[in-house]
């Protein structure tokens, strides 16, 4: 069942920037949209640099939660008051999402039955179909779950399948070849990544071996293979565990940072750009993802709407 639905947006001046950071570009004095789908729960996992997005929502059913795929449409940066387009594309009966879209509209998620877990990914128009068959080249036996987190322009599919004891992470060429995912210090359960560019750069995080449970380690695997830790720096404390969720064409990233300043734990969602520069905002905000000029896209925990945080269009550094 598909279904469309437009909706204006609301749109309010961005307070959410922490005041220890300052970097460019600045959101402080740019713009801060959120909405949802027929008040329910929504969350956007992914934009493009078409102004595409994808998403889902979620809500009660008479057999427990449910949630379902969103794409959008008839997002303008320009245009802060300009109607959404909610199509509602159902991939499964009790569970889907859609968790990334690449440059030129391919888009990758899962579909989720009640039991087992169903893969698929998106190719693109709305048709999608299983590669649950290529997960037989992983070094584990017979898997009960499987998620395709990201795709880009090219068809490279990015995901986590596992088993119940064991989780990885792969990289699924479009020729069906498969490359497992193993960052430096990583521990065999619970590798995850989170989004992939167009030149091949995957991120990531992990939870290290002999670490506390809540603490993860942040990674970007190169397009050449090799890994790299993501760990924002925090002038106001010590850095205790970093996720990243989103990576765009040029290398800037977001994610969610977890510290501990005085004795006290905090978190807080951030945009680290290419070049080091760090800007941190409220962890209220869950940032999944992110387009060539800095437009942010996420969740309001607190308030379950969908959110996009636009920079100062006098202040982009991406033109």
């Amino acid at each position: 069942m598909r279904k469309s639905l437009l909706v204006m947006i609301a749109a309010l001046n961005c307070v959410w920037l922490s005041p220890h950071a300052s970097a460019d570009p600045t959101y402080k004095t740019g713009l801060f949209m959120r909405f949802n789908y027929q008040s329910f729960a929504t969350t956007i996992t992914g934009i493009n640099d078409s102004g595409q997005l994808v998403g889902s929502y979620s809500f009660s059913g008479a057999n427990g939660p449910r949630e379902h795929s969103l794409i959008m449409s008839g997002f303008d940066r320009n245009n802060s008051r300009a109607p959404i387009t909610f199509k509602e594309v159902d991939l499964a009966p009790a569970k889907s999402i859609i968790e990334g879209i690449s440059s030129n509209g391919l888009i990758a998620g899962f579909g989720c039955f009640l039991d087992p877990a169903s893969p698929t990914v998106l190719l693109s128009h709305g048709r999608y179909g299983a590669v649950g068959s290529h997960y037989k080249f992983l070094p584990f036996g017979n898997d009960n779950f499987s998620v395709a987190q990201g795709i880009n322009a090219k068809g490279v599919v990015i995901g986590t399948v596992g088993n119940g004891n064991v989780q990885e992470a792969f990289i699924l060429q479009p020729t069906g070849h498969l490359t497992v995912l193993k960052p430096p210090g990583y521990s065999a359960f619970n590798v995850s990544v989170t989004g992939i560019n167009d030149a091949g750069d995957v991120v990531g995080y992990f939870y290290p071996k002999g670490a506390s449970p809540y603490v993860t380690k942040a990674f970007i695997r190169h397009a050449n293979g090799t890994y790299s830790f993501v760990q924002p720096t925090y002038p106001h404390g010590t850095v205790t565990s970093v996720q990243v969720l989103g990576i765009n064409q040029q290398g800037d990233m977001v994610g969610q940072i977890s510290v501990t300043v005085k004795n006290k734990a905090l978190s807080y969602s951030f945009l680290l750009l290419a070049d080091g520069k760090v800007q941190y905002f409220s962890g209220n905000l869950i940032l999944n993802g992110l387009d060539s000029a800095d437009d942010l896209v996420g969740t309001e925990f607190d308030s379950g709407n969908a959110i996009i945080l636009l920079p100062d269009v006098r202040s982009r550094i991406h033109k």
